[in-house]
């Protein structure tokens, strides 16, 4: 009636692991996980298959464990009492426990630094008997990197270490500098005082004799989070464990734990309970499992769903049970909002907290041809509020896509990209750098930001990258990378069947929406890399027209495009013609290059009485800082003739042969009086502003095609 058990056609790694907790070997195992959830789970599942009485020579290792427990754990690794640590990265640096002799890598680390850091760890006396490393493949790529043989984990073991990137100018110290200068009253330099004044963290109060500086609300919250290496330290939000013998002070956690660990209704691995309150104060409340779930109807409910969940599954249901072997866990999940062009705040925000139910009874099933086993996996989500905030600095970058573009097809160029930035030269790793591909309605774009604020995306040399793109070429290693950076990119170059080489290409599109660079066609020389009109070219174009009105009245509109915003001056008898030096000192800079298309010297002949202006124009001429965008035009493309219209229509630039045509339609009505003035004068600058920006683009392709040519 009992039955038996019939062996399993696979191996767990618990009953691997189980095997070095119970011998009798000398020597310590370190068991290095990619999370706590799952140096937590893989703990819980090992305990569970020892005698009771060896159950205490397993522990997980990590930063939610109180320090006083880990350095017990530590002690008694020493002597020999513990034999398995499962540690994320707690383990990886600075910790000598010097009697390791295995090294289990549960899953590989994305980079070959860790990975050495991590081997580090083992052999470190010489009266150890012996080493060895086990590598236990959990995910895609690390299964695929072994399956291929030696060679190919050689190759990867052997790789250059990832480069240690440092950017001088990174903002992120500079604002701890700068905090801390103004909190003792030592003097900013102005790079500093422009950094806090932007991110609103400063004000400016006039004293006696001079201006001070002071922390705003903002700027006082951001120096009270702020620690040098985590915004944010590893202590600050209380807990307390309500038992029935009375309150339990636990180990204080940091904010950044809280907002992803510890919502309400979340399993607390450290103290096997479930948080089941955050006061106004922002201390959590915790309590033992059952007795949580006895006390809170959002709890009990989530416990009655894991019940069916259990009985669909034709499973015994055991709360307690699973959790102790890692088969229920909780998670938080985050909804990120980040900087969109340049350094900026980042914030976490909860949405929900989830219980995640892992089947015990495994299944096989067929993948290509092979095997693979899986559990299954269910998800519970909690009637629960979420609260707080983690708040952060990091740069990042938001890049609108074509409305035509294939999102899916940016999303695997965009990890193509990182496998080639990681084994080129350059070797940066693929944790420096994060991406994400939104498809909207209307809209689409891709945004770039760095977990960590090293300062790599402001610094990154993209003409640099592009040669290296071009240069590179595909081998099995950048399989086995695209695997581990993007699973779900990998899936769909695989089903689409795109080759490697021509993914580069779409690679190098990539760059060009990061550059700001459009594809136009030109005739007898194809496509041409043109960069976007942005207010960084340091460039303005400038337009004039003139047209007759009435009894030999003349009209004059002066329109100016700097790449980003646009202005127009109206000169007349009917109309004031507003602050013209103004708009001229605001478009044109020290620096700027004036763009017109042969209308220079009428322009300065009309603006005469301005005689500030017509010096500011003389002096660009003088430092060759004036381009007549007419005669580029002709010499650069070919051309006979250079119409403004035609040569705009030619290069695709459109609409402006119908605002040409309309208008000219419009002047004679209005002579005719079917046109109103004012309806004549809004088109008539619309017009203007088309003209700037049409003469600004064809600036840019002309310059384009010279360097192609030249």
């Amino acid at each position: 009636d009992k039955g038996f058990k019939i062996p399993e056609i696979f191996a767990k790694a618990s009953e691997i692991i189980k095997e070095y907790a119970s011998s009798d070997e000398d020597g310590v195992t370190i068991v290095f996980t990619r999370s706590i959830r799952s140096a937590e789970k893989l703990a819980k599942e090992v305990r569970s298959q020892l005698p009771e009485t060896f159950r205490d020579r397993v522990y997980a290792h990590h930063h939610l464990i109180s320090k006083d427990k880990r350095r017990e754990i530590e002690e008694k690794a020493r002597k020999g009492e513990v034999k398995v640590i499962i540690s994320p990265r707690t383990l990886v640096q600075g910790i000598d426990i010097g009697t390791v002799v295995r090294i289990v890598h549960y899953g590989l680390p994305q980079t070959v630094r860790e990975f050495r850091q991590r081997e580090g760890r083992k052999g470190r006396r010489e009266e150890i008997p012996f080493t060895e490393s086990i590598i236990i493949p959990i995910y895609s790529w690390d299964r695929k990197l072994l399956e291929a043989g030696v060679d190919k984990l050689k190759k990867w073991t052997e790789l250059p270490l990832e480069n240690v990137f440092i950017n001088p100018d990174n903002k992120y110290p500079k604002l701890f500098r700068a905090l801390y200068k103004v909190r003792k009253g030592i003097e900013l330099s102005q790079d500093e005082m422009k950094l806090l004044l932007d991110m609103k963290l400063i004000e400016k109060a006039r004293g006696l004799s001079s201006i001070a500086f002071f922390l705003t609300n903002l700027g006082k919250r951001v120096w009270r989070y702020f620690n040098f290496y985590e915004f944010g330290p590893a202590y600050g939000v209380k807990r307390v464990l309500e038992k029935e013998e009375g309150m339990e002070v636990l180990e204080e956690v940091s904010r950044r734990d809280f907002i992803e660990k510890l919502q309400v209704g979340c399993f607390d691995p450290s103290s096997d309970a479930i948080v089941t309150e955050i006061t106004e104060g922002r201390n959590i409340i915790e309590k033992p499992i059952l007795k949580a779930i006895s006390e809170s109807h959002e709890l009990a409910s989530a416990h009655e769903r894991y019940m069916l969940t259990k009985y669909i599954w034709g499973e015994y249901a055991n709360l307690l049970s699973d959790y102790a072997r890692g088969k229920l866990f909780s998670r938080v999940r985050i909804f990120i909002t980040i900087p969109l062009n340049g350094f900026g705040r980042l914030f976490e925000h909860p949405e929900a907290v989830e219980w995640i139910i892992e089947s015990s009874k495994p299944r096989v099933i067929k993948y290509g041809r092979e095997c693979r086993v899986l559990h299954r996996m269910e998800t519970i989500e909690l009637d629960v509020d979420t609260c707080g905030v983690y708040e952060d600095f990091t740069y990042g970058y938001r890049y609108e896509l074509d409305p035509e573009e294939d999102t899916d097809l940016i999303k695997a160029a965009l990890a193509l990209l990182k496998v080639i930035l990681r084994l080129s030269s350059l070797r940066i790793s693929p944790e420096e750098i994060e991406y994400d591909v939104v498809k909207g309605t209307n809209f689409r774009f891709f945004i770039l930001w760095e977990p960590e604020a090293s300062g790599i995306l402001e610094k990154m040399d993209w003409k640099l990258v592009r040669s290296i793109v071009r240069e590179y070429k595909p081998d099995r290693m950048t399989e086995f990378l695209l695997w581990a950076v993007d699973e779900e990119a990998m899936l769909y170059i695989l089903e689409k069947n795109i080759s490697l080489d021509s993914l580069k290409e779409v690679v190098e599109r990539v760059i060009d929406y990061i550059e700001g660079i459009e594809l136009i066609e030109v005739v007898k020389l194809g496509k041409v890399r043109v960069p976007k009109p942005r207010k960084e070219l340091n460039l303005v174009a400038i337009d004039l027209l003139t047209f007759n009105l009435k009894d030999e009245e003349k009209l004059h509109i002066i329109s100016l495009y700097n790449g980003e915003k646009s202005w127009n001056i109206t000169l007349g008898k009917q109309i004031e013609p507003g602050d013209i030096l103004g708009i001229f000192n605001e478009a044109i800079g020290k620096d700027t290059v004036i763009l017109h298309y042969s209308t220079i010297s009428k322009l300065v002949h009309l603006l005469s009485e301005y005689p500030l202006i017509e010096s500011m124009l003389t002096v660009k001429e003088s430092k060759g800082q004036i381009v007549n965008v007419y005669k580029f035009a002709k010499e650069t493309l070919c051309l006979n003739i250079a119409p403004l219209v035609e040569v705009a229509y030619k290069l695709g630039i459109k609409g402006l042969k119908i605002s040409h045509l309309n208008l000219n339609s419009m002047l004679i009505g209005y002579r005719n009086g079917r046109i109103s003035f004012d309806k004549l004068i809004e088109h008539a600058k619309e017009t203007g502003i088309r003209n700037a920006k049409a003469i600004y683009q064809i600036y840019l392709v002309s310059e384009a095609v010279r360097k192609r040519l030249y």
